[in-house]
Formats: structure tokens, sequence, C-alpha cells
């Protein structure tokens, strides 16, 4: 078993070997959770890649996802579907949205992308 030393800053630094066998890259998202003294994390690509150009993803709804969403509708006043789509994206760190909505803004997170500029 590997140990790494958590340093100031509270910062972790991974072996390069299991970065390799992760297929880890700069910039990826990591889910961190904590369950009975067992630290976690989970590289969200294997969850379901995060949206980008040319790919397309399915991702689950949770409880976390409904709460965001809720909190979104209330604060941007938009319709609760609209709200679940963004903090879906928002919490998978897509970098883009397409959609053919066009009341849909972009965020500074998430770039929303009309389907039409794209044909």
């Amino acid at each position: 078993m590997t140990k790494i030393r958590l340093e100031k800053h509270r910062q972790l630094t991974l072996p390069a070997e299991m970065i390799e066998q992760a297929h880890l890259q700069y910039g990826d998202v990591l889910e961190v959770s904590y369950f009975k003294g067992v630290l976690m994390l989970t590289p969200i690509k294997q969850r379901g890649r995060p949206c980008i150009m040319g790919q397309i993803t399915i991702l689950r709804h949770d409880k976390g996802i409904f709460d965001y969403a809720a909190r979104l509708r209330a604060r941007q006043r938009m319709k609760i579907i609209d709200a679940v789509h963004l903090a879906t994206a928002l919490k998978a760190a897509c970098r883009y949205f397409v959609t053919n909505d066009k009341a849909m803004r972009s965020t500074g997170a998430l770039s929303v992308v009309q389907l039409s500029s794209l044909l």
C-alpha cells in the first residue's frame, strides 16, 4: 500500500504511477468521499466523463442534484426541468451545455452553446 502525506494547505500529491494507472490528466475532477474511516478519491470520468464537445454522456440525477436545482430555480426563476439540466451539468464539471433553449445563458463555469450554431 502506498503512503502519501497531507501537506500544507491540505494538499495531497499522488504518486506518478497511480496517476498513470488511473489515466488522470491535469485538470481532471475527483470526487472525495469519506465513510467509516475510508477516504476515497473517485475520478468523475469513471462515473460518466464530464461533458465535452463531440461527446454525449448520460448522468444520473440524485438528491444533491435536485437540491441544487431547487436553489437554482429559486435564484434564477427558471423552469424546474431547466434547473435540473443546469445543476447536473454544473455538478459534472461540464464546460459546455448544448441546447435549443434560447433563454438558457452561460455562467462563469459553463458555456451554453446553441445547437443551431453547430449545424
